[in-house]
């Protein structure tokens, strides 16, 4: 059994997930959920705050049956093209530096070049983002479509300053001035050349995943855990893993996903960008900034009601040592629906763009009473 073969080898998991480049990613962090809920007995999970895919990605590797969900539709797309790809039917090279070439008998509309001009790349960028959202309509099956626009995101999010659209700051990128952070040959590396670097990327994964992980069995949905748990049947996982966006402290806003990934999800929306666009902002998000998951006045009751909704499943909760709830709090309120509520910390992690050297990453895992 592969279980078997990752306990001897819990570093292979690298050698198959994809690098991100997500914030709140736990990809670096795999070994240390492994090491506590390996022991566990459990066949299906819900991982309801996806993100990534790297923790879904851990449990296919250990053949459970996964249920995945992400608010963001661009996440959703990242997790198609991870667990339903097929690298005997991959998208070539050939293929996708197609998508960037212009039909001369098709009219290009240009929504990113118009409403992004110098906020997030080169006018020149912005034209091929235009051309490859258009032509991205000819490929010939759904998969590939997923595949082509994971590429883009994953190239989008490298050429970014911090790996985010939550600024209109090109001008951090074009400066001609001394860096101490990012790497501007990667910044202004082509699109393309970035997109077959990934393409080979989740090639590789693809192959060496198939021999080990049963796609069918990883279920991708866009969506939040309040609108997906709408049956009985919703509730029943023998294991829920939650990674929600945290409060850092009292008082201040929730992590911002929508506003952090938003350009992303608006490359989903093409068509209706134009529409879809705040100009309030001076990024354009095509969602309002600052809307966190749940309110900070309301984010216990949140929690009560997901350990409340999920009493007779496993709960596995990754959050950080400095947000609200806090760890005690966290332990009170799971106690309440689950028994056997421990706590553990992961100290030699840092995190990007945390100026909180004191902040620890935490799981809290409680069992069914």
């Amino acid at each position: 059994m592969y279980l078997d073969y990752f306990n001897n080898q819990p570093e292979y998991i690298f050698k198959l997930m994809p690098g991100t480049r997500y914030q709140g990613s736990k990809r670096k962090l795999l070994p240390f959920i492994y090491e506590h809920i390996k022991d566990i007995k459990f066949k299906t999970v819900l991982d309801p705050f996806g993100g990534t895919g790297s923790v879904t990605s851990l449990f296919a590797l250990l053949n459970k049956r996964v249920t995945y969900i992400d608010i963001l539709n661009c996440n959703a797309i990242i997790a198609k093209a991870l667990f339903h790809s097929d690298s005997k039917n991959f998208i070539s090279e050939a293929e996708l530096e197609s998508l960037f070439a212009r039909n001369n008998k098709v009219k290009y509309k240009s929504h990113i070049e118009d409403n992004y001009r110098d906020i997030f790349f080169t006018g020149s960028e912005n034209v091929e983002i235009d051309t490859f959202c258009q032509n991205i309509e000819r490929l010939s099956d759904e998969i590939s479509k997923y595949v082509a626009y994971y590429l883009l995101f994953q190239a989008a999010l490298s050429k970014r300053p911090y790996n985010l659209f939550h600024r209109a700051n090109l001008d951090i990128r074009m400066r001609d001035v001394k860096r101490s952070f990012g790497n501007k040959t990667t910044w202004d590396k082509p699109f393309i050349g970035h997109m077959k670097k990934f393409r080979l990327e989740l090639l590789n994964y693809r192959e060496a995943a198939e021999s080990k992980v049963n796609c069918e069995t990883v279920i991708v949905k866009a969506g939040d855990i309040f609108s997906h748990a709408d049956s009985q049947s919703d509730t029943q996982f023998d294991l829920v893993y939650l990674d929600t966006p945290y409060h850092r402290k009292p008082g201040s806003p929730g992590t911002d996903y929508f506003n952090f990934y938003n350009f992303l999800d608006a490359l989903l929306k093409y068509e209706d960008i134009p529409q879809l666009i705040n100009w309030k902002y001076a990024n354009r998000p095509i969602y309002n900034p600052m809307k966190p998951w749940f309110p900070q006045d309301n984010i216990h009751e949140a929690f009560k009601d997901i350990f409340e909704r999920y009493k007779k499943s496993v709960i596995v909760l990754s959050y950080r040592s400095d947000g609200v709830p806090s760890p005690d709090e966290f332990k009170e309120l799971l106690s309440a629906t689950h028994s056997d509520v421990n706590l553990y910390e992961f100290d030699n992690y840092k995190y990007a763009l945390s100026k909180n050297s004191e902040s620890k990453e935490i799981l809290i895992i409680g069992k069914p009473a």
